[in-house]
């Protein structure tokens, strides 16, 4: 997950790392449930930033982020 300053993700310059996670291997599968991953993130941020998620490895079933806003404090 990085923390990006508002412009294009394409530059490094303007992603800062904030979190990694190894991911566990996924099997579809219609009776037993996939893993699930929490990344609670207690930042604040400015109006023009984002936060991007990456996989750096292909995966056959793929994973899915849903993020989820606490808003204004």
């Amino acid at each position: 997950m990085f923390r990006n300053n508002g412009s294009t993700p394409a530059t490094a310059g303007n992603n800062a790392l904030i979190e990694e996670k190894a991911l566990p291997s996924l099997t579809i599968s219609q009776v037993a449930e996939n893993a699930k991953v929490d990344v609670p993130l207690n930042i604040a941020l400015a109006a023009t930033e984002r936060i991007y998620v990456c996989i750096a490895t292909a995966v056959a079933a793929g994973w899915k982020v849903t993020p989820i806003n606490g808003g204004d404090l």
